[in-house]
């Protein structure tokens, strides 16, 4: 393998506009160009993924890989092999003049023997990261853990019905996110390709939720523990490889975190053909994440929002303040904003329950229940 892996290509790829005739130009991309009082660099916050560009061999079911990967050729160590192909890509890289890259854990460092070989290779990759981040200035978008590939997660990982499989998907996802945190990453994704179900004749989806909502409480616990100041993603996607997964879509998730009391301590990474594959357009996971925290009412919004839904973009991140919310609900603004799209006062009730739920952090009595209903009903009477 070459030092320079690219080396048919001798400086960054410049901006040439739409006239270049150079392939190696950018015809649109120009990092500098102000769009809407940002640099384009700024908006797009364009990254490498270096699942698919450097640990994929371009192959198919039917066939071998097609991709120049001398990196993934069997009989090295795995180790150097490792090596060479975050070398490439931090070539590719600074070569292509973007900000930030991503990866899993299994991309960038080989598993062991052992758990603690595994913990060794990692931490000596995110050595050498660090000092190609340094080099080119790249910064780490989001880290994340590969909880799909290995055959341990064939039936799950945080839904695994094996305990074991379930502790070592664990502290795989908290050595992940240990290094997310001290390459500086902006982020932290968990994605459940393998959390789901085939069929519901072996499924306890009752007992899989609980260990799916135990899980992330441990990985937002251990965040806090390490003070990562990042936030915490999930992908939302309905299928594949999995026939069912959990986190089908953007409403599916947080249904699914606000039912866990999660929703203040998660948000959603929303991937185009992630929402395509669950028969949406893109169009209805980002409407779901678009929310005006300051205004006084939903009228001028073209379908109504939660705050809960968010990405990982500094302009659409929205953090849920509880106390806020607390404050707009016991001052009777929330339920009139709610109001306003025509919910009735049953789902008002519910969304009563599932505040005083969270604030509490704790099960409600039913009496207290039962006094939420009268005090929403009220407010609706009287206006």
């Amino acid at each position: 393998m070459n030092d320079h892996f690219f080396s048919a290509v001798d400086r960054p790829i410049p901006f040439g506009g739409l006239d270049s005739t150079d392939p190696l130009t950018f015809k649109v991309y120009d990092p500098n160009r102000i769009v809407l009082g940002k640099r384009m660099e700024d908006q797009l916050r364009i990254g490498v993924c270096l699942w698919h560009s450097f640990n994929w061999p371009g192959s198919d079911v039917f066939g071998l890989g097609t991709f120049d990967r001398p990196w993934l050729a069997p009989g090295q160590d795995p180790l150097t092999a490792a090596e060479a192909k975050l070398d490439a890509a931090f070539e590719f890289i600074a070569k292509l003049g973007v900000p930030g890259f991503c990866f899993h854990d299994r991309d960038v460092a080989p598993e062991g023997g052992t758990f603690a070989e595994t913990k060794a290779h990692l931490e000596h990759i995110v050595d050498r990261t660090e000092s190609h981040m340094a080099r080119t200035g790249a910064k780490l978008l989001w880290g994340t853990a590969n909880l799909f590939s290995h055959p341990r997660y064939a039936a799950g990982a945080a839904t695994n019905p094996d305990p074991e499989i379930f502790a070592y998907a664990a502290a795989q996802v908290k050595l992940a996110l240990e290094a997310t945190h001290r390459l500086k990453g902006a982020n932290y994704v968990l994605w459940g390709g393998r959390e789901g179900y085939e069929t519901l004749l072996n499924t306890d989806l009752a007992q899989e939720e609980a260990q799916l909502a135990r899980f992330l409480t441990l990985v937002a616990e251990h965040k806090h523990k390490i003070g990562f100041p990042g936030t915490l993603l999930i992908e939302p996607k309905p299928h594949e490889p999995t026939k069912h997964q959990y986190d089908y879509d953007c409403a599916t998730v947080h249904g699914f975190l606000a039912r866990h009391g999660l929703d203040t301590e998660y948000r959603l990474n929303i991937e185009a053909n992630h929402a395509t594959l669950a028969g949406h357009s893109v169009r209805n996971g980002f409407a779901q994440i678009k929310y005006d925290p300051t205004a006084t009412s939903c009228t001028s919004l073209p379908a109504a929002f939660h705050p809960a839904y968010s990405t990982s973009s500094e302009d659409t991140r929205v953090p849920v303040d509880r106390a806020l919310i607390q404050r707009s609900f016991l001052g009777r603004d929330w339920p009139f904003r709610v109001l306003q799209h025509g919910e009735s006062d049953r789902h008002l009730a519910q969304r009563g329950f599932d505040l005083v739920r969270r604030a509490a952090r704790q099960p409600v009595p039913e009496h207290v229940l039962r006094a939420v209903v009268r005090l929403l009903r009220g407010v609706l009477v009287s206006g």
